[in-house]
């Protein structure tokens, strides 16, 4: 998505919009690299893993402070993934909304 805006308070909303795109393709990466066997996309696997686990890992140290029963591995990362989204989304409105 290309955004233009002559706002000078919206450049860094879309440096945020940015890091949030990147962090969403490694993630995706991570997903599908992770998922074939080859000893060099292991290695690519195990440092995407230092870069993107630790924002599930304490959604789900969080979910696992208020929450008694156990709660599915899937479920952090449906969190992060959906809040990434959602905020994306909510920064791209609100620079719409100040042009």
């Amino acid at each position: 998505m290309i955004i233009h805006t002559t706002n000078i308070f919206a450049g860094p909303l879309i440096l945020i919009i940015w890091a949030i795109d990147i962090y969403l393709l490694l993630a995706s990466l991570r997903f599908i690299n992770c998922q074939l066997q080859n000893t060099c996309t292991n290695r690519l696997c195990q440092g995407l893993k230092l870069l993107i686990d630790p924002v599930p890992e304490a959604v789900g140290r969080l979910i696992a402070k208020y929450k008694y029963t156990p709660s599915p591995s899937w479920l952090p990362w449906f969190i992060v993934i959906l809040a990434a989204f959602i905020v994306r989304h909510l920064l791209i409105w609100i620079i719409a909304a100040v042009l």
